[in-house]
């Protein structure tokens, strides 16, 4: 939420307009949260949901491994459930559009009126879309996958299977728009757990499914899947109703639902081009070797246990503090919170890449092999890893700097951008996929995370002048410094302790305590090369920790 709110000038809705005796409810104003407080409460929240995340996703490699089974659901998930992360997830555009324009809104009345009529709305759209879809399915299976050089028999056993899961999953298109506008209310009044918690839901339904449903085909899984996210949408509602919706068929929409709809649509536009990069990866990998795409999105979700758990927590508070600093004019301050955050998520990402680039084959054997993932699916997932590591600076980076052109209501260049990064995908994709196969479509997946980062900062400093980067070069140095020797010293620890401890005990229980042992010395080194150099974000970081056991 901003810090003041006050009339909206540009509001022009008659019916309010006519009220001239009408008491004028203002908005309660929530206690601003310091930006540290706040991304710690969230990414506390976070671990929680990736963790049982990770959960689920060993329980459905054990089950399916990396098979025809996994690689339709992944196909048919990236069809429907990814634009259930996407739109619904905290980021999306329905969250961020709706923080955006309750946090314009000067009362009561207006807010009830606008949570409402977008669920309302939202709800009946995305209806027809799924419907329509769902008998336009087999069409869109083919044109997506066109499983080019596979043998016609294995084509159809594929197709059929995506087709099946993909139906019964049709309806995540529906729930996303909805848990999106629930993450968008519960964040404008400072409510997270609901949003950070619901995905954990959502992967608890699929470990239950895959229990007590066991299947060779992946209907349980589909359907565990589209259940988990009705009951992620459930647990949004305590956030919902802090706006004490009004839920009126109206078919004159109000002038800031009207708006919402308008920055929506360019904020989707922008997301979905996103979306196309994905069916521009299967279109490429739905030609290569079975398991291939169960094992991009494994390595992805790898990927996506540090970065999103730090992505989503300092996303909800720092998109509030930017409008807020837009509103007030002071575009100083959007300059300083954007340093800290990219500080912030940079401190603790560095080491951490650089431990997964040091020790990938490790930790993917830890998690994943045992029942039907065998050591070819670790190979596999483990060569993905590691092209997809290195951008973890640029990923952060980026997903930070776009709540800022958000914050200057400013949707127009980030669709610009994501549709020139759209046409450099797809080049790199035919460049790359040829003579580099799985590997090719990962790297060209980081090149275009840089070259999208590269560009929001130039086009943001033509609104709001230089970033300053200059700051952060020193401070910079430092965190890459210390993880290159952070990656080393982990990679030299874990050659050398599970020789020694291989032969002595269980290989499982070897390979944990090398991994925890390489991880902690790695991480003590990182750690020390940042206090020699006198990096501000260490003590910061032995203050908190300092609260936290005080409390």
């Amino acid at each position: 939420m901003t810090d003041s709110v006050g009339p909206n000038p540009n509001y022009e809705g008659d019916e309010l307009k006519n009220q001239e005796n009408a008491e004028l409810i203002e908005m309660p104003e929530p206690p601003k949260e310091r930006l540290g407080k706040t991304v710690g409460k969230v990414a506390f929240y976070n671990i929680i949901s990736k963790a049982v995340g990770l959960a689920r996703d060993i329980v459905v490699m054990q089950a399916f491994g990396t098979s025809r089974v996994t690689d339709a659901y992944y196909f048919a998930y990236m069809l429907t459930g990814n634009i259930f992360v996407l739109f619904g997830g905290l980021g999306g555009p329905f969250h961020q559009n709706t923080v955006t324009a309750i946090g314009s809104l000067d009362d009561k009345k207006r807010v009830s009126i606008l949570t409402g009529q977008i669920l309302l709305t939202t709800f009946a759209f995305l209806s027809l879309i799924a419907i329509a879809i769902f008998f336009l399915a087999p069409f869109i299976v083919s044109i997506v996958l066109p499983g080019i050089g596979l043998p016609e028999a294995e084509r159809q056993k594929l197709w059929q299977e995506v087709l099946m899961q993909f139906r019964i999953m049709l309806p995540l298109i529906v729930l996303a728009g909805l848990v999106g506008i629930g993450c968008g209310v519960s964040n404008a009044y400072h409510e997270h757990i609901g949003p950070s918690l619901g995905p954990a839901v959502a992967s608890i339904a699929i470990i239950v499914f895959l229990i007590f449903f066991p299947s060779a085909t992946g209907f349980y899984l589909a359907l565990g899947t589209t259940i988990g996210a009705f009951l992620q949408f459930v647990v949004q509602w305590y956030g919902i109703s802090k706006a004490h919706p009004e839920f009126k068929l109206d078919f004159k929409l109000a002038p800031e639902v009207k708006k919402y709809f308008q920055n929506l649509g360019k904020a989707s536009i922008g997301t979905l081009s996103g979306q196309l990069n994905l069916y521009i990866d299967a279109f490429f990998v739905s030609s290569l070797s079975e398991g291939s795409w169960a094992a991009i999105q494994n390595a992805n979700r790898l990927f996506q246990l540090p970065i999103g758990i730090l992505s989503t927590a300092m996303v909800v508070p720092i998109l509030p503090r930017f409008v807020s600093h837009v509103k007030a004019k002071q575009p100083d301050e959007v300059k300083k919170d954007l340093h800290k955050a990219w500080r912030i998520l940079w401190f603790v990402v560095l080491p951490m890449s650089a431990i997964l680039l040091a020790v990938p084959d490790l930790i993917v054997r830890i998690l994943f092999e045992r029942g039907s993932f065998n050591e070819e699916s670790r190979t596999m997932v483990v060569l993905a890893l590691s092209f997809l590591v290195p951008s973890a600076f640029f990923y952060l980076g980026r997903d930070i700097i776009l709540r800022a052109f958000y914050a200057h209501d400013d949707f127009d260049t980030p669709y610009k951008i994501s549709i020139a990064a759209l046409f450099l995908k797809a080049i790199l994709d035919f460049v790359l996929v040829g003579p580099m196969g799985l590997s090719g479509i990962v790297l060209s997946t980081t090149l275009v995370t840089v070259f999208n980062f590269v560009l929001y900062c130039y086009f943001l400093t033509r609104k709001i002048g230089s970033l300053q980067l200059g700051e952060l070069v020193k401070p910079t140095f430092i965190m890459v410094l210390g993880s290159v020797l952070c990656g080393l010293t982990a990679f030299c620890t874990s050659q050398f302790v599970l020789n020694s401890l291989i032969n002595l005990m269980n290989a499982f229980i070897a390979m944990v305590i090398t991994l925890l042992i390489s991880g902690a010395l790695g991480g003590t080194v990182y750690l020390a090369i940042c206090l020699l150099c006198k990096l501000q974000e260490v003590s910061h970081a032995i203050k908190i920790l300092k609260k936290l056991l005080r409390r």
